[in-house]
């Protein structure tokens, strides 16, 4: 869980009336102080990327004839200071224009008193927005002291000129505008449609949630939209395919003309485009166009594809199809391109049925990149080839790591009831082991030695071994239990081969079980990245830049990173939230990873860093 630890502080005891306020009753402890103070410090995140005030509240309602009532609000300036309008009010626009339209704008003046005209209400005043940037601090002298000011918001109505084609007033300098009001030629009572919202709403952490929580429940349910969306274009005549506008969380679904669906499940060599979907810069999905048969060849080398869709620069796109031929995307000026979309879910599969008629190596999953790319994989692969009952293959041309790697097959004792599981030896080094054994007649051995060559005992060519591997180390078992003068031993792998000594002269008869450990020293092992100079694997390394603060398990989604002792609710919360207030996912947080808003706590200690109030 994130927590942003708030340190409690005592009033300054050099301010008048030390600690008190004007109102005693409205803070009348140290414990509502603090929910005071927290409740600031969440507000401040409203000013942190506002070029203007911002404002909360301010509803308007018709009050008959040309009145408007105004609901109570704050408004929130960049000089750091809230101004209250406690109280509902209505106001009055002029008399309508006999002969032309006017639009008038209703605005919140926001008024400061003197210095002189103080209200010891502490909690009148933020920090600026520059303040902030700065990484200032609040201190109690802030609150309590420094600040003693009178702020407050009234209603105005400031009348436009009226014309054939009428524009709003100009607000004054420490006015906000809230409603603009049209008012007919010779109107007497306003409509709904005669009041528009131009208030700057600050977006609430509470909103961001709210809007937060609805993209991720559309998330949720995307692995059955896909499988109803699947069936759509084995059974309709018509279908869709899925986009998400990940700026508002919804989901919308384009549809495709038959003759469109035939193009994707029969692709063939016209070079016809259909409509499908891609996404664009700002993030927004659209309809693009999807080329047959493009007239390049794909990355690789490999054979003209059924059906491509090549995404713009700085863009994604992606497309969810069935049919007989292969896909390609191919992604250019950093754009990104998926040919099946899956969600970040654990029960999300990609399944490829047999579908080769005879054709052995047309069922293929490839991940073409270059060298200095990074190509990431979420959720299961599985490849259901089943031609000969063994099922598919998958090779990979260069390192293949994972979280852990094991066989999965029917239990021998069981096969139709049980599976069985065997994990893989993982070490810091690319070892390779050989084993087998040695047998000893006495007649054929009469000095107790024996020679060992591992590519013959291997199925290798001679001088495989020699070729592959370096730092061996062999290891010796009798099969039979031996004596304290026979137990035999290994000399040094020399040339592929090795010798077993079991004393000179003694009468040895009996199998010796060996093993040989060995690392790789291929070129093409020796050039891996993660091979140093040694040819010896690298065990420990920095995450990529782009992956810092993330986790490589299935929760990457689910966890908080970890509060610095420095780091406060202003410089935390506040890049969750975004740009100008709006919302953006969690997944996407400048700087900070795949961070659930939810996970972001306030914990309150004291001085001695013990929970505040006894933990109540």
């Amino acid at each position: 869980m994130k927590q942003i630890v708030l340190t409690s502080q005592q009033p300054d005891p050099e301010g008048p009336e030390f600690g008190r306020v004007a109102k005693p009753s409205d803070l009348s402890d140290m414990q509502t102080f603090m929910q005071q103070m927290v409740r600031v410090l969440i507000r401040d995140l409203l000013l942190k990327t506002a070029t203007g005030p911002q404002v909360t509240g301010f509803g308007a309602t018709l009050a008959g004839g040309l009145g408007v009532e105004i609901a109570a609000g704050e408004v929130y300036g960049v000089d750091g200071n809230i101004y209250d309008f406690d109280e509902a009010a209505t106001v009055q626009v002029g008399a309508a224009n006999a002969a032309n339209p006017r639009i008038d704008l209703i605005v919140a003046a926001l008024e400061v008193d003197a210095p002189t005209d103080i209200q010891y209400e502490p909690f009148k005043r933020l920090l600026a927005n520059a303040e902030i940037l700065a990484g200032t601090v609040y201190t109690i002298e802030q609150f309590n002291v420094a600040t003693r000011l009178s702020t407050r918001a009234t209603i105005a109505v400031r009348q436009g000129v009226a014309a054939a084609d009428p524009a709003p007033p100009v607000p004054a300098a420490n006015e906000v505008p809230l409603w603009r009001v049209h008012v007919a030629a010779n109107q007497t009572n306003l409509g709904g449609g005669d009041l528009t919202d131009v208030r700057p709403i600050a977006r609430s952490l509470t909103q961001a949630l709210t809007l937060i929580d609805a993209l991720n429940a559309a998330m949720a349910v995307l692995p059955e939209m896909v499988q109803d969306i699947v069936g759509a274009f084995v059974e309709a005549g018509d279908a869709s395919i899925v986009i998400v506008y990940n700026d508002v969380g919804g989901i919308e679904s384009i549809k495709l003309a038959p003759a469109y669906k035939a193009l994707l499940d029969n692709a063939t060599d016209t070079n016809t485009a259909s409509t499908l979907v891609k996404r664009d810069a700002s993030g927004n999905f659209s309809a693009g166009v999807a080329t047959l048969n493009p007239p390049s060849a794909p990355v690789g080398g490999s054979s003209q594809p059924g059906l491509a869709l090549q995404a713009p620069d700085n863009s994604e796109a992606i497309v969810l199809t069935l049919g007989t031929k292969p896909l390609f995307g191919h992604a250019v000026g950093g754009g990104k391109f998926a040919v099946i979309g899956v969600p970040d879910q654990n029960n999300c599969s990609i399944l490829f049925f047999n579908n080769r008629g005879g054709n052995p190596g047309s069922d293929k999953l490839r991940w073409m990149n270059d060298e200095l790319g990074r190509t990431y994989q979420y959720g299961e692969v599985h490849i259901l080839v089943d031609q000969d009952g063994l099922g598919g293959s998958l090779s990979v041309l260069g390192s293949f790591t994972a979280g852990s790697k094991a066989f999965l097959i029917d239990h021998p004792l069981h096969p139709t009831t049980k599976n069985l599981r065997h994990s893989a030896i993982e070490a810091p080094r690319r070892d390779l082991i050989y084993r087998g054994v040695a047998t000893f007649t006495g007649d054929e051995d009469p000095d107790g030695v024996l020679t060992v060559y591992i590519d013959e005992a291997s199925g290798m060519e001679a001088g495989t071994f020699d070729a592959l591997c370096m730092n061996a180390e062999v290891y010796l078992q009798p099969k039979a239990a031996a004596t304290a003068t026979s137990r035999p031993y290994p000399s040094a792998v020399a040339d592929g081969r090795f010798t077993i000594h079991t004393g000179t002269g003694l009468d040895t008869v009996g199998d010796v079980a060996w093993m040989v450990v060995a690392e790789r020293k291929d070129e093409y092992a020796l050039a891996l990245p993660d091979s140093d100079e040694a040819g010896h694997l690298i065990v420990e390394e920095d995450k990529p830049i782009g992956d810092a603060g993330l986790l490589g398990d299935g929760e990457r989604t689910t966890r908080a990173v970890e509060a610095a002792p420095d780091e406060t609710v202003t410089e935390i919360v506040s890049e969750l939230i975004g740009t100008a207030g709006y919302p953006i996912h969690a997944a996407f947080a400048p700087g900070l990873g795949p961070v659930p808003m939810r996970d972001v706590t306030i914990h309150i200690d004291d001085e001695e860093g013990n929970p505040y109030g006894g933990g109540d």
